[in-house]
């Protein structure tokens, strides 16, 4: 009602006849009313919406109700950016979600509109968090990138935010060159504008895609900065953000007791925020830690409340993340077939978000279990199906998984002569990304 009121009402429509209007129109079952929770919602037909756009384009009127839906949508899109991150997080959500097809149209017509390409930047920054949460990297990506190329003439704060979304894209599509690229160019331009909050976020994550590469100690590097940064912008969020992916960094390094004392740390930020959200990825983390000093009960019980409230929350990331962590609990509890179901569940998220440095840690948890189950054969096709996965965006295993890996490897060598080994393993190499999916939710593989 609040979105009709402000874009229906001109000339003589008042925004008070807006409901009678609408009342009219349910009645003659132009317009179907919806109840969205505590919220109704209003809807057409397709046919009837396409008669209303032509007669509106007839009235000369297409223009200027187009550009007060902009100006709504964009509006409501910048007062959701900061809610995302934080306890609201699920309420906004929510509310995007409901208008996702309304904010798409909004899109539409920023890109359409040549004279004020500060806007489509403003829209598509606004939105990052969403695409983001939602796992919709892809689209996110396309409608960032555009928005720059129309918006070189833009204000720097809107295209700072901008390249920082592009390149945050770019990383969780593993497209690490066009992530560095987009988001040093950002940097550069959050210390000229002293903005500290955009310069601690763009850090962070050129400090995930040193940790993707493999460069754990220029990953600490960065996520420190980004700490500091946040810091001097006294920002909570924002560092109990980034001391969660520090200690991550860490813990790759192999050293356990320092990446629990930050994951600790975040958490209790992130505890104290009231933040339900964005605490899952700290306390998978620390699960991590807790099985490598051998406390598995407390592993397990940290990344089932993780994998909770990742789900609760709607966070795709986040419970794919917490889904992969779990699994590799309960399988080293001797749980296969539970360990099973929660990777193969990882795995299809991951697939959805994009990344094939995500899949590969999904495959890798497979092929553990196929080799459980005395199914060697498989195992080495989903090994092998992992290591090209890696190679195909240069993403080395992390040192602090190497030892089980390599002795996981070993005890598959032993089950399989020479040749047989070797034929699976290129086998698998030579999947493509969906084969190796598929062939890995094969129920006949375990």
């Amino acid at each position: 009602m609040d979105a009709a009121e402000a874009i229906c009402a001109a000339g003589d429509i008042e925004a008070t006849d807006i409901l009678d209007l609408l009342t009219q129109l349910v009645d003659k079952s132009l317009v179907a009313v919806e109840a969205h929770g505590q919220e109704a919602r209003y809807r057409m037909l397709e046919t009837v919406r396409q008669y209303g756009w032509g007669r509106l384009l007839e009235a000369g009127e297409a223009a200027a109700v187009r550009r007060r839906h902009l100006e709504w949508f964009l509006n409501l899109a910048e007062r959701a950016d900061p809610e995302l991150r934080g306890s609201s997080q699920r309420v906004w959500l929510e509310r995007l979600l409901a208008d996702h097809d309304n904010l798409r149209v909004a899109l539409e017509s920023s890109r359409a509109d040549e004279t004020e390409p500060e806007v489509g930047l403003r829209l598509a920054g606004a939105l990052l968090w969403f695409w983001f949460i939602r796992a919709h990297t892809r689209e996110g990506r396309e409608w960032l990138e555009g928005a720059l190329s129309r918006g070189r003439g833009a204000s720097a704060p809107a295209r700072a935010k901008a390249l920082s979304g592009a390149g945050t894209m770019a990383w969780r599509l593993d497209d690490y060159e066009s992530a560095s690229a987009r988001l040093e160019e950002g940097i550069g331009l959050f210390q000229q504008l002293g903005d500290k909050w955009g310069l601690g976020l763009a850090l962070h994550f050129l400090a995930h895609v040193a940790m993707a590469r493999g460069d754990f100690k220029g990953a600490a590097s960065r996520f420190e900065e980004s700490v500091a940064s946040f810091r001097d912008a006294g920002d909570d969020w924002g560092r109990a953000y980034s001391l969660g992916c520090l200690a991550s960094a860490v813990r790759n390094e192999g050293n356990y007791d320092r990446a629990g004392a930050l994951y600790e740390e975040s958490v209790a930020l992130f505890r104290n925020l009231g933040d339900r959200s964005w605490v899952v990825d700290p306390l998978a983390g620390l699960a991590a830690v807790a099985e490598k000093q051998g406390q598995h009960r407390r592993a397990v019980a940290l990344a089932e409340e993780g994998l909770r409230l990742a789900r609760e929350m709607g966070h795709s990331s986040s419970t794919a993340i917490a889904l992969s962590r779990l699994g590799q609990m309960v399988f080293r509890g001797g749980d296969y077939q539970r360990a099973l179901a929660l990777f193969q569940e990882s795995l299809v998220l991951r697939r959805t978000l994009g990344s094939r440095e995500g899949v590969a840690r999904s495959l890798v948890g497979l092929a553990s279990v196929a080799l459980a189950q005395a199914r060697p054969e498989h195992a080495a096709r989903l090994f092998g199906a992992a290591e090209a996965m890696r190679d195909l965006v240069n993403a080395p295993l992390p040192p602090a998984d190497r030892v089980d890996y390599e002795r996981q490897l070993a005890a598959l060598q032993k089950e399989l002569d020479e040749t047989t080994f070797a034929a699976a393993w290129a086998e698998g190499r030579a999947m493509t990304l969906e084969q190796a999916i598929e062939y890995a939710l094969a129920p006949d593989v375990y």
